[in-house]
């Protein structure tokens, strides 16, 4: 591997920061190898993996060390993008239940928000809003600081608990499963983000595509619905969890039952647990709180090196949309040559519509065919009123300009923020779209 220098930086500058962060975490936590630098690489990049790659790794153990490390970042002009050991392993709105953060701005302040900023609080991770304006919400999903702690709430451990399954038969299903669903999740009869899954993604984790079809494009439907039956699976199939005493929950999953039972051939399957029991293998141990692996099955899917890059608007719980974005996103995939594989996490008022596109990311074609598909998609997202809540690398600045209300006036401010607590421009310079001044010229670029 080519030795990749920060951009604007020289090999000597480069050099003289390197010694300095040495100086500081110690030579071990100061990763410049090739070998060591691979671990950092993104393996599903949509591109040259080069393209993302890093000059170096920076392993402080401290927020004092995190301080010194910043000191010489701003010194040289250093940009540097933290990284946690994060996995997107289990489902939730985990934000809803954060409560609290430390954060080191770039100048190396440190600031707690909320009510942690009182100096001996007792209350820093029980009372979101604090005194004054709140910056939790500032912090995720942007490039304004780095956060050291973080408080999350946890939900107590149940008495017992239900985990179901409702199959569903056909694609339509899709406007009535949501039209169900919404008052459940709005009443807490069903507390957890429900997970209605496509029928191919649930086929894909159990099976590989060329046992069903060897052809080129995305698969006809008569080939999608001879595998949902051979595997018994649903075109739709809605995952679920009630949580409670038994009593609590009987009443409850009597009320789902009357909810879906008028649904044709909709087929339901559930299974209770004692508090302590954990369930058989699979993927709803998600939502007994046990992170699973087995959604990484998709990257079988279609053979060769398996790669996915993710699209992923935001949907207002409604059939009638769900319908919509399903239908807007099924048919352009297959314009360019990719199965819908995806389905909708249901929160209690929009949906998390997650596509993901899967591609061998040894194939060129691929590669450049599932980037071209991503572009579209967020086109034809915003012409339709909605827009992604995430997005890869590769695609942040297109993401953000589709925000663009008052000639992207939420960009603006956005920047305006950036400007003043990174006036060097060192945190992360293009996360979510966000360029601070001194590198707003390479904006567009990867």
């Amino acid at each position: 591997m080519t030795r990749s220098l920060p951009p604007k930086v020289s090999a000597a500058q480069f050099d003289r920061a390197l010694a300095g962060w040495r100086s500081i975490v110690g030579e071990a936590q100061v990763v410049t190898s090739a070998a060591g630098l691979a671990a950092y690489l993104d393996p599903f990049a949509p591109g040259e993996r080069e393209a993302f790659s890093a000059s170096a790794a920076l392993l402080p153990a401290s927020v004092d060390e995190i301080r010194a490390v910043l000191r010489i970042a701003n010194q040289f002009r250093i940009p540097l993008w933290t990284v946690s050991t994060g996995r997107n392993s289990a489902y939730g709105d985990h934000a809803a239940t954060q409560c609290g953060m430390e954060v080191v701005l770039a100048n190396g302040d440190v600031l707690r928000t909320g009510m942690g900023g009182i100096e001996i609080g007792t209350a820093w991770q029980l009372y979101q809003p604090g005194y004054g304006p709140s910056f939790d919400a500032m912090f995720m999903q942007s490039n304004y600081g780095i956060v050291t702690k973080l408080g999350v709430w946890l939900m107590p451990a149940p008495p017992a608990y239900l985990l179901g399954e409702i199959q569903f038969r056909h694609e339509a299903d899709l406007e009535t499963i949501v039209e169900r669903l919404r008052p459940l999740r709005l009443d807490e009869t069903i507390r957890n983000n429900a997970v209605i899954e496509g029928g191919l993604r649930r086929a894909a984790g159990l099976s590989a595509r060329q046992q069903w079809y060897e052809g080129k494009g995305a698969m006809p439907e008569n080939a999608v619905a001879a595998m949902l039956d051979k595997l018994n699976v649903g075109r739709w199939n809605l995952h679920f969890a009630l949580y409670g005493t038994p009593e609590l929950i009987d009443a409850r999953y009597a009320i789902v039952q009357r909810a879906f039972a008028r649904v044709p051939q909709a087929k339901l399957l559930a299974t209770r647990y004692a508090g302590d029991a954990q369930p058989t293998a699979g993927g709803d141990r998600n939502l007994a709180g046990i992170p699973a692996m087995s959604a990484f099955r998709m990257l079988d899917w279609r053979g060769g090196a398996g790669a996915h890059v993710d699209f992923a608007p935001v949907c207002p719980a409604t059939g009638r949309d769900a319908l919509r974005q399903y239908t807007m996103v099924k048919t352009r995939a297959a314009e360019y040559g990719f199965d819908y594989y995806g389905g909708f996490t249901a929160g209690v008022r929009h949906l998390h519509h997650i596509f993901a596109a899967i591609f061998d990311r040894d194939d060129a074609n691929q590669v450049e065919q599932a980037g071209a598909l991503l572009r579209s998609l967020m086109s034809d997202a915003r012409a339709a009123g909605y827009g992604e809540y995430r997005a890869h690398l590769a695609y942040m600045d297109f993401a953000a300009a589709q925000y663009s209300f008052n000639d992207g006036a939420l960009l603006r401010l956005s920047e305006t923020i950036k400007d003043a607590l990174d006036p060097n421009g060192i945190l992360a310079p293009g996360k979510q779209g966000i360029w601070p001044a001194a590198w707003r010229d390479r904006r567009g670029y990867t």
